[in-house]
C-alpha cells in the first residue's frame, strides 16, 4: 500500500516536470554561446521553424541571460514569442522584421537594444520596472497605440517609438530622452516619439504623467509634477541659464553667410544676412533685437512676436522656426 502511494506520488511529480519541460522549445532549435565564465547562455540564432516560440529558461542547465544581436531577425513569420524571466538583455535587432502582435517583456530585462523589436505588428507595450535602457528605434515601425514607460527607465534613444499610431503615453519620472543632434541635422530631425509629442513634452517642462492625443493635439491628463532629469544630472538652471547669458554663438549657412547671436541677461541680438527657406521660414539678421526665456531645456527667442525654439546641448545651440527647418549654432565666446 505504502509502495503504491510512493509510486503514485513519483508518477505525478514526473508527469508535472515532464509537462513543464515540454512547454519549451527544444534546446536544439537555438545556436548558443556560453558566457559569463561558464555561468550563463547567450542565444545567437534561432534555427527552428515555428511561428510561436517558447524560449527555454535553461539551456545545457545554464540560465538564458542574453538574446543576442539578430537572433530572431527577419524570420518574417514569428507571431508570438515567450521570453523567460532569466533574460536580462535583448540586444540589437534581436526580433526585427517579424509579425509579433503581442509582446510580454519579463520583469528582469534591463536593456533593450537598437531596433530590437522594430518592424513588427505590436499594438501595445508595457515596459517592466526592471528596464533601465531602451536604445535607438527599439520599437520603431510597429502599430503601437499605447505605451507605458516606468520610473525605472532612465534612457530612451532616438526614434525608439517613432512611426507608430500612439495616442496614449504614460511616462515615469527621471526618464532621459536622447536629443543629441548629429552634425548637420536640425533640432527635431530625430526623436524618441513622433515630433508632435516630443515637442509638446519639451515645451511643457518634461513632466511625468499620462498623455492623451485627441482633437489633433496632445494633452497631459495626469500630471505627477515631476520634472525629467537632465542627461548629465545637472539642474536645468545649471545647464541653460548659467551658460547662455553673456555668450556669443555662430553658424555658417550653405551660402557662406555667418549668422551670429549675442545673448545678454534676458535679451539677444541676431546679426547676419536675412534668409528665407523654401518653406517660407525666415531667418532674422542685420542686428535684430529680441528677448528670450528659458523653460526646462528649451530656449524661446522672441523677435517682434515671432518665436524661434532652441535646445542647448553642450556647446551646440539648435534653433528651429518650424520644428523642421533649423540651424546649429556653436559657442564661440
Amino acid at each position: 500500500m505504502v509502495r503504491n502511494i510512493i509510486f503514485g506520488i513519483y508518477l505525478i511529480i514526473t508527469l508535472f516536470f515532464t509537462a513543464c519541460i515540454q512547454k519549451y522549445d527544444s534546446e536544439n532549435d537555438f545556436e548558443i554561446e556560453i558566457i559569463k565564465n561558464g555561468t550563463a547562455v547567450k542565444i545567437n540564432y534561432y534555427i527552428g521553424g515555428k511561428t510561436e516560440v517558447n524560449i527555454p529558461p535553461f539551456i545545457q542547465n545554464l540560465p538564458v541571460s542574453i538574446i543576442g544581436d539578430t537572433a530572431f531577425r527577419v524570420q518574417e513569420k514569428l507571431t508570438n514569442i515567450n521570453i523567460p524571466n532569466t533574460v536580462t538583455r535583448i540586444e540589437n535587432a534581436a526580433f526585427i522584421g517579424n509579425k509579433l502582435e503581442v509582446l510580454n517583456i519579463p520583469n528582469g530585462v534591463k536593456y533593450i537594444g537598437s531596433v530590437a523589436f522594430s518592424s513588427n505588428l505590436l499594438t501595445n507595450i508595457n515596459i517592466p520596472e526592471s528596464v533601465t535602457h531602451i536604445d535607438n528605434a527599439a520599437f520603431q515601425n510597429n502599430k503601437l497605440i499605447n505605451v507605458i514607460i516606468p520610473n525605472s527607465t532612465k534612457y530612451i534613444g532616438r526614434n525608439a517609438f517613432a512611426n507608430n499610431n500612439i495616442v496614449n503615453i504614460t511616462i515615469g519620472s527621471d526618464v532621459i530622452f536622447d536629443y543629441n543632434i548629429p552634425e548637420g541635422r536640425t533640432i527635431f530631425s530625430e526623436n524618441v516619439f513622433e515630433y508632435d509629442f516630443d515637442h509638446y513634452y519639451l515645451i511643457n517642462g518634461r513632466k511625468a504623467g499620462s498623455y492623451i492625443y485627441s482633437n489633433n493635439q496632445w494633452n497631459l491628463i495626469n500630471n505627477e509634477n515631476v520634472q525629467i532629469t537632465n542627461v548629465n544630472n545637472q539642474s536645468t538652471k545649471e545647464k541653460t541659464g548659467n551658460i547662455i547669458a553673456n555668450t556669443i554663438w555662430e553658424t555658417i549657412l550653405d551660402t557662406g553667410d555667418h549668422q551670429k547671436i549675442e545673448f545678454g541677461e534676458n535679451s539677444f541680438r541676431w546679426s547676419g544676412e536675412p534668409w528665407t527657406s523654401s518653406l517660407g521660414t525666415r531667418m532674422p539678421g542685420r542686428n535684430e533685437i529680441g528677448t528670450y526665456r528659458i523653460q526646462g531645456e528649451m530656449i524661446f527667442l522672441d523677435i517682434t512676436g515671432f518665436i524661434y525654439t532652441g535646445i542647448l546641448i553642450g556647446n551646440t545651440l539648435s534653433i528651429s522656426a518650424t520644428g523642421i527647418v533649423g540651424w546649429e549654432f556653436k559657442k564661440i565666446n
